[in-house]
Order: structure tokens, then C-alpha cells, then sequence
């Protein structure tokens, strides 16, 4: 953990090092005091059983079929007995016999040691956890627990059990202190909200963990199955509702105005399998497209699809304490060594977003008559 708050450091293929070039003497007291806070209430990084270590997995070394663990914090009930973030699984996947689905409820440690060590995955990708950053400035403690918790228990119980497996933690740029310029992994370390600190909080308890961790810094993606508290979503959503007849024709929106790096969920998730593959543990990968988007250009995308006129308000409650006006990444690094690049074109995650919608608002209607 202290690897974060030194200064001038300078980064290396494989270690990890953190530059604050203009981190104030107060601003390091604070982060030393959170660091000291949290090893108090986890505890320091413990040894791996004797005799036992664990292995780095590359492509084609391991023979096990790849198993997932879809962790979620609500027990999934649906007649299919799978269900993930409150949404039944789609039919197909429930039923593939390659998937094995599991609730876990990840703030219990004994419920995520006993689906580890049933399933014994050979890679675990951690993006289970509290994501609503507007949210977290009323319940900050929530993203906390959701956050660090929830991937100390998961680390904690994957260490016990020594298992060979790779694990992908799902982190956040919002770790990163507000720029106007491309932000690489060695940039400033410095959140903005609570969600943002619980991010940070959770790559640093990764970090000093001996598994082989991945650590990907996501900017902001978009796509089919998002929830509503994301931008683009609430936009198409929205779109949805005033297609079906059940809203007036009026879209709510905070500030378009700002600057987001954008990434389709799709080509996201296929990321993190080339971290999986590819990646260096302990080493952060940002996960971008290398472009922002002004909110008010996804917005007239989306304007576009439909055949329908709408008029724009603005809503002060999606006005964010913590908006900054730009969010650019640069995935130079992820793209240098797993050679990952992002493939769909923002028209078609916007109108792939626009159509779950538009069928998630007709079930819904079918599901109330």
C-alpha cells in the first residue's frame, strides 16, 4: 500500500509505482492515515500455507476448462435458480451445460470460500461490488463494504484455499485525480468521491496481495443490460419509455457538457480476458478507448434512432458534486502487451443499448397486465 503515496517514483515493466509530482504534504498524511485505517481492519498480507505457492497461468499451460463464479450481493432466485444485479438470467445462458451459475453472497466469507473451493476456477474475474458513483456520496460506507470487503474476502479465501487461479479485479479510473490530458497508468493518484476512494482502497488491498492479481482501471463503458444509473442508459431508458407511450416526451439529463472515454461493454469484457491471458500481476491496465465523447454527442446518437421528437431538461439531480469535465485514458499499455484494442463503434453500443431497452420496457409492460 505504501507503494502509492510515494513520490517521484518511476515505473518499470512489473513493479508497482505510483508518481504525485504535486501531492501535498496534508494530502499524504490522509492517505497514510486511510492505509493505516485499513490494515487495522484487514489485516496486514499473510504468507500462503507451507509448500504452497501459487502460479502464474498462461494461455494453453492449463487444460481445465475456464469456470465462472457470478457473485452478486442478494441471493439470485428465479425459477432457473440464476439470477445477477436483480435481472433474470437470459434462457440460453441459464440453460448452457459450459455454465455452472452460483449465488454468493460476497460480504459473507464463508458463502465465498465454499464456491471457490467447489469450483477451483483456473481464472476469477472480480466485477461483482458497489459501481453507482453518484450513490456513493449518500452511502459511502456501502461502497466501502462493497468494494473492499467484499475483494478482501474473495482474495483472503482464494489465498486460503491456494488456488492456481488468476484473478482480474475490475477497478475504477475514477481512482485517478482530474486531468484535461490523457491519462496513463502512471498518472496522479487522486479520487474525487466516495466511490472513487473505495476503488482506490480496493487495487491497493489487490496489490499487496501474493496472488497473481490483474488490475484493470476501466474508464466508462456503455452497452445492452447497463443499468439506468449510467448515462447512456438513462438516456436510452428513457427513449424507451417515451416510445412505449408511458412518459411524456421529455428527456432529463445533468451535464452534457462533459468529456467521457468511452468503451462498449463488449470489447471491456474482452479486455479483461486478455489481462487474464496476457497481463503482468500487480501491474494497472487502463481499459479505454483513447477517445471522449462530449455526453451531448452520445446524446444526439441516440436522438437520432428513434422516429420521435423529445425535448431536453435539465435535472439537478443528475448534476454530480464530483462531474469532472474530462475523463481520457490512454490504452497504450494494454494494447503494447496483450495487444487488446477496442472493436464496436460507439453508433452500434449506443443502438444495441437503444433496443435492450426497448425490450426490457415491453416486458415489463407484458409483466404488469
Amino acid at each position: 500500500m505504501d507503494e502509492y503515496i510515494r513520490l517521484g517514483a518511476s515505473e518499470a515493466p512489473g513493479e508497482r509505482a505510483f508518481a504525485h509530482p504535486d501531492r501535498t504534504a496534508g494530502d499524504l498524511a490522509s492517505i497514510a492515515e486511510m492505509v493505516a485505517t485499513l490494515r487495522s481492519l484487514l489485516g496486514g498480507p499473510r504468507p500462503l500455507p507451507a509448500g504452497r505457492r501459487p502460479l502464474t497461468l498462461e494461455a494453453g499451460q492449463d487444460d481445465r476448462p475456464h469456470r465462472m463464479i457470478v457473485c452478486d450481493e442478494a441471493p439470485l432466485r428465479t425459477q432457473t435458480g440464476c439470477r445477477a444485479r436483480g435481472r433474470p438470467v437470459e434462457p440460453a445462458l441459464a440453460s448452457d451445460a459450459g455454465i455452472r451459475w452460483r449465488a454468493v453472497v460476497l460480504l459473507d466469507r464463508t458463502s465465498v470460500g465454499a464456491a471457490l473451493e467447489a469450483a477451483r476456477p483456473a481464472v476469477i474475474y472480480h466485477c461483482a461490488g458497489f459501481a453507482d458513483d453518484h450513490r456513493s456520496w449518500q452511502e459511502p460506507v456501502a461502497a466501502l463494504r462493497g468494494n473492499v470487503l467484499a475483494t478482501h474476502y474473495l482474495l483472503e479465501s482464494a489465498r486460503h484455499l491456494a488456488l492456481d487461479a488468476r484473478i482480474v479485479i475490475a477497478g475504477s479510473a475514477l481512482i485517478y485525480r482530474p486531468s484535461s490530458d490523457a491519462i496513463a497508468e502512471d498518472s496522479p493518484i487522486g479520487p474525487t468521491s466516495p466511490y472513487g476512494v473505495s476503488k482506490l482502497a480496493q487495487e491497493m488491498l489487490a496489490a499487496q496481495s501474493p496472488l497473481p492479481v490483474l488490475l484493470a482501471r476501466p474508464f466508462n463503458h456503455a452497452g445492452p443490460r447497463q443499468g439506468p444509473a449510467f448515462v447512456t442508459s438513462a438516456f436510452a431508458k428513457q427513449l424507451a419509455e417515451v416510445e412505449a407511450g408511458l412518459s411524456e416526451p421529455i428527456l432529463r439529463v445533468g451535464n452534457l457538457d462533459a468529456r467521457r472515454d468511452l468503451t462498449d461493454v463488449r470489447d471491456t469484457v474482452r479486455a479483461y480476458r486478455a489481462l487474464a491471458e496476457h497481463g503482468l500481476p500487480r501491474r494497472p491496465y487502463n481499459v479505454c478507448s483513447g477517445r471522449a465523447f462530449r455526453i451531448r454527442e452520445l446524446l444526439d446518437i441516440l436522438l437520432s434512432l428513434p422516429r420521435l421528437h423529445v425535448n431536453i431538461e435539465v435535472d439537478p439531480q443528475r448534476l454530480r458534486a464530483s462531474d469532472n469535465p474530462v475523463a481520457l485514458g490512454s490504452p497504450a499499455r494494454i494494447n503494447r502487451e496483450t495487444g487488446w484494442e477496442p472493436a464496436i463503434p460507439i453508433e452500434r453500443t449506443l443502438s444495441d443499448l437503444l433496443s435492450f431497452w426497448r425490450a426490457a420496457v415491453i416486458e415489463e409492460q407484458s409483466a404488469r397486465r
